[in-house]
């Protein structure tokens, strides 16, 4: 009588736990063992450099595609908690001669009310009001943007130094968190 294991075993029984790494049957580097629509053991192809593994649903065998359209970078998918954790608004514009966005997030324009006061509009309105901002320009011996008045689809923002006299400024910088 043959054993294989601890127990006895005919030519189509193997007891539990008994196959190792060893015993198992050579495949190819960078396959994986998955199960067929009838519970029998069987591969995925190995993949190429950049693809993703994607399952086509129960019964159907898994397969390596190319990753639809890189990372996800929108916020979709981000519970309600989630959402309130990130940046919803972000600018960094040239506040002196033609007023123009270097680069930002969720701002469709910039309005230039007079000298040190500019509107900052969003392109994805702010669930309310009562957002909050942080401002910073590359300028000395001027004070911080004042939040003057806040819409869910702008922000005004003003810039004085000591005396209270407004001032155009290069490098302004804005961040918007709310819902």
């Amino acid at each position: 009588m043959s054993y294989i294991g601890n127990s006895p075993a005919t030519s189509t029984e193997v007891a539990d736990n008994a196959v190792t790494l060893a015993k198992m049957a050579g495949g190819t580097d960078g396959n994986l063992i998955t199960y067929d629509a009838s519970g029998d053991p069987a591969y995925v192809t190995t993949g190429t450099s950049g693809q993703v593994l994607t399952s086509g649903g129960a019964g159907v065998a898994p397969t390596f595609q190319a990753a639809a359209g890189g990372a996800d970078t929108s916020l979709s998918n981000l519970s309600a908690t989630g959402e309130q954790m990130v940046c919803k608004a972000w600018v960094n514009f040239n506040g002196t001669g033609t007023v123009a966005i270097n680069d930002s997030h969720n701002v469709s324009s910039i309005t230039d009310n007079g000298t040190g006061n500019y509107n900052v509009n969003f392109t994805t309105a702010m669930g309310n009001g009562d957002y909050a901002v942080a401002t910073n320009a590359e300028s000395h011996n001027r004070s911080a943007g004042a939040k003057t008045t806040s819409t869910t689809t702008s922000l005004v923002e003003c810039w004085r130094d000591s005396d209270s006299a407004h001032y155009d400024l290069a490098g302004i910088h804005a961040i918007y968190f709310g819902d």
